[in-house]
């Protein structure tokens, strides 16, 4: 089942649109390759050209901040904005640079890689659950330190956004990832259902829901609408599960941290009560992040308000 072009727009609408289009990110990841602070530099000046000209990034921003960092004066939380920014822009180069070369010159250190040691000594797949927080696709060549299981991502691809087809074109270190586009939903779950039968590592973010199911859990003191969708896939696999995130810790320098592995199945209840704890162990881990790593969070869109989608009360 293809999502209705009228829905997929309204969730791209609700999320915004990538920036840059292909000749954009080419001329980033040029630069950042030639000189990474030349290019951190041109980052500023982007940053101020959003803060100024975006005004949908930078209320969003203004809305999630004092979640997390607690009342500001408006000027000083103006700052705080501006450098929300600033890493977003930051960790976009570091990214490019360091896939389109197998993480070039990048050190990268891991937290609690003794979970996922756990998780993978289990004989079945693995879903590690994390967040538009950090850089989720840097850990890929990490993880293949740790196993030669298959690897796959679920993310929504589409065809016609050319920022996309850079991505796919140069990001050389996730050429043996497989990825599963949520562009049609009843196919991306039964896709992943097969590669977790299939013992391989499934990564999926499930903190935007783009149509369907969702799931209310609470986030900074909040209610938020999650995707059911990756809850639901943990229920029926029973696999072991992870919330696991790649964060930004200096320069040159991403540090991935796993949490302990949990199993959710319809044994454990009624399955909507199963599905609830999923998604509330899940937003406790995330909010445990957010509050360490502030600026690290990149959903520019008004987060808090109710999604689309038909939500599990």
């Amino acid at each position: 089942m293809t999502i209705p072009a009228a829905e997929g727009r309204a969730a791209r609408a609700r999320w915004g649109r990538n920036h840059g289009g292909y000749v954009g990110n080419r001329l980033l990841l040029a630069v950042g390759q030639f000189c990474l602070p030349l290019g951190y530099a041109a980052v500023k000046l982007t940053a101020l050209g959003f803060f100024v000209w975006h005004a949908r990034a930078r209320r969003a921003s203004r809305d999630y901040l004092p979640r997390v960092l607690g009342p500001k004066n408006p000027l000083l939380l103006a700052c705080y904005i501006y450098k929300h920014l600033d890493v977003f822009g930051k960790m976009l180069i570091d990214r490019a640079v360091a896939l389109a070369t197998e993480h070039r010159n990048f050190r990268f250190t891991a937290v609690g890689l003794e979970h996922l040691k756990d998780a993978l000594r289990a004989d079945a797949g693995v879903l590690m659950l994390t967040a538009h927080v950090g850089a989720a696709e840097m850990a890929a060549p990490l993880l293949r330190q740790c196993t030669d299981r298959p690897l796959y991502m679920v993310m929504y691809r589409d065809p016609a956004d050319t920022a996309e087809h850079f991505h796919e074109k140069h990001q050389q270190a996730l050429q043996d990832v497989h990825v599963i586009s949520t562009t049609e939903p009843v196919r991306a779950g039964l896709q992943m259902l097969a590669a977790l039968r299939q013992k391989a590592i499934v990564g999926v973010r499930a903190d935007r829901a783009l149509t369907g199911k969702t799931i209310e859990a609470t986030l900074l003191g909040q209610p938020v609408a999650l995707p059911a969708g990756p809850f639901l896939t943990a229920i029926l696999t029973g696999v072991p599960v992870l919330s696991t995130y790649v964060l930004r810790v200096g320069y040159r320098h991403y540090e991935m941290v796993a949490f302990p592995p949990r199993h959710y199945t319809d044994n454990q209840g009624p399955r909507e009560d199963t599905l609830r704890r999923a998604a509330a162990d899940y937003a406790a881990d995330l909010e445990s992040i957010l509050l360490k790593y502030p600026y690290q969070w990149f959903n520019f869109y008004k987060f808090w308000e109710t999604a689309g989608g038909t939500q599990s009360k």
